[in-house]
C-alpha cells in the first residue's frame, strides 16, 4: 500500500496507520462537520445510492454529498424550529431508506443524540419490545413537547 491510496489491505497497513496517535489526527467535532467537510471535498461525487427493490435493472436513487448535506441541513432546520435542541433526543421510526439518514444527521446537531426506535409490523402499542423504551408519542408526552 502506498500512503496517498488510502486502502487498508493488510495487518502492516493497520499498524502503520495506528503509529499515529489518535490526538494527533484531525479529527472533527460533530457528524455534521463530518458531512460539511466531505461535501467540500467530494462536491458532486455519489455519497449515498439507495436502490428501492434491489433489482439490477431498476435506476438507482443517488445523492451527492452536496445533496447529501442540504437534506441534511434541512432536517437538521426542522428540527431547530421544533425546538430541538442540545441534550435533546430525537426518536424515530423510519425503515431503510435515504430519508432515515437525512433524520438521523440532520437530529445530531448540536450533539443532540438521535435514537432508532425498533418497531415490528406485529406490535399494536406505541411500546416496542426491541427498543427497550418508550415509543416516540411517549417520549414527547413526558417531555413536555
Amino acid at each position: 500500500m502506498t500512503a496517498s491510496s488510502g486502502l487498508i489491505a493488510s495487518r502492516a497497513d493497520v499498524a502503520r496507520i495506528e503509529q499515529v496517535p489518535l490526538a494527533a489526527r484531525p479529527l472533527v467535532q460533530s457528524t455534521y462537520e463530518l458531512l460539511r467537510q466531505a461535501a467540500a471535498e467530494h462536491g458532486e461525487r455519489e455519497a449515498l445510492v439507495f436502490v428501492l427493490k434491489g433489482s439490477a435493472d431498476e435506476p438507482p436513487f443517488v445523492y451527492s454529498y452536496d445533496a447529501l448535506l442540504h437534506r441534511v441541513t434541512q432536517a437538521a432546520n426542522l428540527f431547530h424550529r421544533l425546538g430541538v435542541g442540545a441534550g435533546d433526543v430525537v426518536a424515530y421510526a423510519l425503515p431503510n431508506l435515504p430519508q432515515t439518514h437525512f433524520v438521523l444527521y440532520g437530529a445530531r446537531p448540536p450533539a443532540s443524540p438521535a435514537r432508532s426506535i425498533r418497531c415490528s409490523r406485529q406490535s399494536t402499542s406505541s411500546r416496542s419490545p426491541r427498543s427497550g423504551g418508550e415509543g416516540a408519542g411517549d417520549a414527547r408526552a413526558r417531555s413536555g413537547r
